[in-house]
């Protein structure tokens, strides 16, 4: 998962053992958490 849409929809809907966070989380806190995970992703974690 590379892309910011992709992370995004999975936050959204979910997908295996990650449940969906779409009627949690407002849309903005959803591309927050998105831009998070692909920022470290693109670190490899190293923080």
């Amino acid at each position: 998962m590379n892309s910011l849409s992709a992370i995004t929809n999975q936050v959204t809907n979910g997908k295996n053992a990650m449940p969906a966070f779409g009627a949690r989380l407002s849309d903005d806190d959803i591309n927050n958490v998105a831009s998070y995970v692909l920022s470290q992703a693109e670190q490899n974690w190293s923080n």
